[in-house]
């Protein structure tokens, strides 16, 4: 794995025709029918439909969160074997710059900690340069480009969700995306077996800058149990701000709404983030996800 280089020296960063647009998209059919669902190229919940002339349609189909997976050898195209997904279960939100893969243009990864900012990697082998930060109409960075919409937002996204082991990855330790103290050793390519899922000693965090547990590394978490997305819906006493204190998802309101706190680690502002779909954010602290809203507030 190759080391990420969190540097605290600010850096003035030129990128030569800005982050690329629509990285994620096939550039045509590829040989396909019309009609034939088209994989994104970095993230295993999205897909194009194959039209006329050998083009791609021009906005991807999400799959739903029951069935989140891509999967184009079943009806409806979408499934709940990850191991059907075409592309690295954290190919949409790239956190190293080995996990681009061989062969790749200069490209964006994102940083795990602050969903505005993301780094540059020359090539698969290189330390990432930054931090950038997105710009003010486009303060979200989401795996490829600034957006304008936090659904978007790469922090505490459900791509970082499953643990996978790159080429490169292969007999070396990977964080465990749910939990900071916790690691996998990876020993082939594709998702780890949990017979390696490992934790660190007391008192140490698993550092993703060298691949090791470490008293002094910050704990990092890479995903929340639950997704970000969709348009927020309704009224309620909310909070605007939280400070963080511990990791974790907490309720931002007193009522049943979309929105709530992400905290990726002990200190810091908590992001806002959204529920998908048409859940909502439990208000009982003691069971903090995004449930449907007959079941909110859902006591633990």
């Amino acid at each position: 794995m190759k080391k990420r280089v969190m540097s605290t020296v600010q850096w003035s960063v030129v990128v030569a025709g800005g982050v690329p647009r629509d990285a994620c998209k096939p550039a045509d059919c590829g040989g396909a029918l019309a009609g034939d669902p088209i994989g994104s190229l970095c993230d295993c919940s999205k897909y194009y439909i194959c039209l006329t002339d050998n083009v791609i349609s021009d906005t991807p189909i999400t799959c739903p969160p029951e069935a989140p997976y891509f999967d184009p050898n079943i009806p409806g195209f979408c499934g709940n074997d990850p191991s059907n997904c075409p592309t690295s279960a954290t190919g949409s939100c790239p956190v190293m710059c080995a996990d681009l893969g061989s062969g790749t243009p200069p490209a964006p990864i994102i940083d795990p900690t602050d969903c505005t900012k993301y780094y540059i990697c020359q090539n698969e082998t290189s330390d990432p340069i930054g931090p950038v930060t997105c710009q003010p109409d486009t303060p979200w960075f989401n795996g490829a480009e600034c957006v304008s919409d936090q659904a978007g937002c790469c922090a505490g996204s459900s791509a970082l969700c499953e643990p996978y082991c790159t080429v490169d990855d292969q007999y070396k330790q990977i964080i465990d995306p749910l939990n900071c103290t916790n690691y996998y050793i990876c020993m082939a390519e594709g998702p780890p077996s949990e017979l390696y899922h490992l934790s660190c000693p007391s008192g140490e965090t698993f550092d993703m800058t060298d691949g090791s547990c470490s008293a002094e590394a910050p704990c990092i978490t890479l995903c929340n149990s639950t997704d970000g997305g969709g348009m927020t819906t309704g009224s309620g006493d909310c909070q605007d701000t939280m400070t963080c204190t511990v990791d974790g998802s907490f309720p931002k309101c007193t009522t049943c709404q979309k929105q709530y706190f992400y905290c990726p680690s002990n200190q810091g502002e908590a992001y806002v983030m959204e529920c998908s779909g048409e859940l909502v954010f439990n208000t009982d602290a003691s069971y903090p996800y995004c449930v449907l809203p007959t079941d909110c507030p859902h006591i633990a």
